[in-house]
């Protein structure tokens, strides 16, 4: 919910200072809530508030979206504890449960835009998923060319399209996404690093192999795109993640969703019938 809180100006004075948020009512003082200044975020807000209320009206057929009250661990954490080595099948279960909560996001027509392990909890005593952060997800309409900021995404999970300046993207934004979490999930590290914008492009160019028009027809057409841009060879997949060397279906699914061509990418409702995930239970 939005809700616009009491505001005042103190006057300067010499007197001690009162607490920054003392004209703030105790409810609300602890929570997330903020001033929304502007129309045009009022009305986002809005849209966003309604999209998610119809979303969690729908529950039940989604429980990676919904509020838990057992205790939770962030994903991030999770992977670097000696004392609780993931197995693969646990990596697993944990990575379809993340597409079962975007894929009920994008039938609703949200797209997240903001996906990385630290926006993955995990509960403690059943190991359910619950995905949050929802403040950089936006509606979209199917098919529909609308320009978006490609300012959005925590830079290790940034799809190539919005690294490369695309104005119109998709929902595939957040596959790319789920894909880096595997991938991270597997070799305890991200698979794609680096500080700057075209420092992480290249890293992704070094490991998947520099595209071209051939495997991306969009791609020349891109703000960002250069035919100067250095050409590397694809390195296989099974070096990139040795532990899934012997996982075939794994290696599989991972490179679906780590595809250049966004129209290409795999969904959500096609990943979850991916062979990888059969005989995993939740």
């Amino acid at each position: 919910m939005c809700m616009s809180l009491p505001h005042t100006i103190p006057a300067e004075s010499s007197a001690p200072k009162a607490h920054p948020k003392a004209h703030i009512p105790l409810p609300y003082r602890t929570s997330a809530t903020r001033r929304i200044p502007t129309r045009t975020q009022v009305r986002m807000c809005l849209r966003l508030t309604f999209a998610a209320r119809r979303m969690l009206a729908h529950a039940r057929l989604a429980p990676s979206l919904t509020p838990t009250p057992s205790p939770l661990l962030l994903i991030l954490p999770v992977l670097h504890l000696h004392t609780f080595p993931p197995t693969p099948l646990w990596t697993q279960s944990i990575v379809l449960q993340i597409l079962r909560g975007i894929r009920h996001a994008h039938m609703n027509s949200i797209m997240h835009r903001d996906l990385k392990p630290q926006n993955v909890l995990i509960g403690v005593a059943k190991n359910q998923v619950k995905i949050t952060d929802f403040g950089l997800a936006r509606c979209f309409l199917p098919n529909a060319d609308r320009a978006y900021t490609e300012r959005v995404v925590t830079l290790y999970y940034r799809a190539p399209e919005l690294l490369l300046g695309a104005p119109i993207y998709t929902s595939a934004v957040d596959l790319w996404s789920v894909g880096c979490i595997m991938a991270e999930m597997v070799n305890f590290e991200p698979i794609f690093k680096s500080d700057t914008e075209i420092g992480l492009l290249f890293r992704i160019f070094e490991k998947l192999g520099t595209p071209n028009k051939e495997v991306w027809k969009e791609l020349p057409g891109l703000a960002h795109f250069s035919d100067q841009f250095p050409s590397f060879p694809a390195k296989p997949m099974q070096e990139l993640v040795p532990r899934l060397a012997n996982d075939a279906p794994g290696l599989d699914l991972l490179s679906r969703l780590l595809t250049y061509d966004p129209s290409c990418r795999i969904t959500a409702r096609q990943a979850l019938e991916h062979p990888w995930f059969q005989g995993v239970t939740l």
